[in-house]
């Protein structure tokens, strides 16, 4: 199962309320105990919002810390933890134009490195011409993609929560948020990688904690990831505790573009 968000008030006084219930109570008796757990709860409550740790998911320094964090079943580097997609590549055919597109983005004169907007070039023709190419599926007709949507994972302890935004998420439902999101997707310099995957990381903490929150006995708590700095491709699969991470895809040659294209969308 994830992380969930933890709830808990002082033991010692509720015990102390219930050793002095009298053994029949009356109806009033029980209506004071009651209204004297809410009042403990909610003071609990306020208590615990003034002592709310926010860290931004940008802060997060690299993927071993964030698996720390929320507690999660990897071990950075194992072959144990290897994700390897099992989707085959004559599922969908790539688009004469995107080849050449993507390899024309590898060259010298565009330099993906001096900025983050220029990192997501390739990252923006990959996800748009592949989302197109799927519409076709009965399954996966209405999935869609937004950007730069706010997403926060709750700590195990419940005194730390991380906030940030997705740079893409891809899912189902909702014209302006998502029913059921599926797939982050994170843009980073090749400077900033590994903490592009620590944010990944937390958001997709995130979106299982909100699944439970709204639909828990429907929903898969499976989620997928997809680092990249326009060049490296790294995908990442989210199984309640357990994560899976990628070897690292490269936009290098032709057959590199066409593996990265094929695993691009994971469910």
């Amino acid at each position: 199962m994830p992380p969930k968000r933890a709830l808990g008030v002082d033991g010692d006084r509720l015990s102390t309320l219930v050793a002095q219930m009298p053994a029949s109570p009356t109806g009033d008796d029980l209506m004071k105990f009651f209204r004297t757990v809410a009042d403990v709860v909610a003071e609990f409550n306020q208590q615990k919002q003034r002592r709310l740790t926010v860290t931004p998911a940008c802060s997060l320094d690299d993927l071993d810390s964030a698996v720390r964090m929320f507690g999660l079943d990897h071990v950075v580097g194992h072959r144990r933890y290897v994700f390897v997609s099992k989707k085959k590549d004559a599922d969908v055919e790539m688009s004469d134009w995107l080849l050449p597109t993507l390899e024309s983005l590898t060259t010298d004169y565009w330099r993906m490195q001096t900025a983050e907007a220029l990192c997501r070039s390739p990252i923006d023709l990959l996800l748009n011409e592949r989302l197109g190419r799927i519409q076709n599926k009965q399954s996966i007709e209405n999935l869609a993609l937004m950007a730069e949507k706010p997403m926060s994972a709750d700590v195990p302890g419940g005194l730390k929560t991380v906030t940030g935004a997705m740079d893409y998420v891809i899912g189902y439902g909702g014209k302006e948020a998502f029913t059921s999101a599926l797939i982050v997707v994170e843009a980073k310099r090749a400077r900033s990688f590994d903490g592009g995957m620590a944010q990944c990381v937390a958001y997709l903490v995130g979106l299982q904690q909100r699944r439970e929150v709204t639909s828990p006995s429907r929903m898969s708590v499976k989620v997928y990831g997809i680092v990249s700095d326009g060049l490296r491709y790294v995908f990442l699969r989210l199984d309640g505790r357990r994560l899976d991470v990628s070897t690292t895809h490269e936009l290098l040659t032709e057959e590199d573009i066409r593996k990265t294209y094929y695993s691009a969308f994971l469910v």
